[in-house]
């Protein structure tokens, strides 16, 4: 037990720290698989863009994605300084995680659609939620 302080203080201290390594370790991989994701499945060969940004529905979808990745790493920053506003980036991120799969999924690429679910809508909300375990008062 530390001194002068409490075994109750110090399982909090713990905790918060696991918390802090969970929502930075899955906030960061779900970001990074979002953005990765995204790059890929416009590069490749998938149907729903056939690999080419020329109409103006694909550069926008391309970007959304991409800022909606780029709020999952914001939010990852933001998670020890402004809870608050770090669980609703993350959750924005993860909201663009499971549209892009499910965008994916509609056009027959279920594999594609559940993997980004997976590896990047899954992990970005339980990056949001470990924010609110590891940084509550």
């Amino acid at each position: 037990m530390p001194e002068g302080g409490s075994p109750i203080s110090g399982k909090a201290d713990e905790d918060g720290t696991l918390g802090r390594v969970a929502y930075v370790g899955f906030g960061l991989f779900g970001s990074a698989v979002l953005a990765f994701a995204d790059v890929m499945v416009r590069a490749g060969s998938l149907e729903y863009t056939e690999g080419d940004i020329d109409a103006p529905i694909h550069v926008a979808a391309f970007v959304a994605v991409a800022v909606l990745a780029l709020l999952g790493f914001i939010g990852v920053g933001l998670g020890s300084v402004r809870p608050n506003a770090a669980v609703w980036l993350l959750r924005a991120a993860a909201a663009g995680a499971i549209v892009a799969s499910l965008n994916a999924i509609v056009q027959s690429h279920p594999l594609v659609g559940i993997a980004l679910l997976f590896f990047s809508g899954f992990p970005l909300l339980l990056a949001a939620w470990a924010v609110g375990w590891a940084e509550r008062p």
